[in-house]
């Protein structure tokens, strides 16, 4: 029982933590977009 609430709780923490590296790659990725724009149209 206590095994497959650890499970639980780490497959939890795990999508967490993906989805803020995620959203950071995100962040990351726009602000390279950005740069790449502004460098093409200054």
């Amino acid at each position: 029982m206590k095994k497959l609430v650890l499970s639980i709780i780490f497959c939890f923490v795990a999508s967490n933590l993906l989805a803020i590296i995620a959203k950071d790659e995100d962040i990351e990725m726009k602000k390279y977009k950005l740069k790449l724009v502004n460098g093409t149209y200054k």
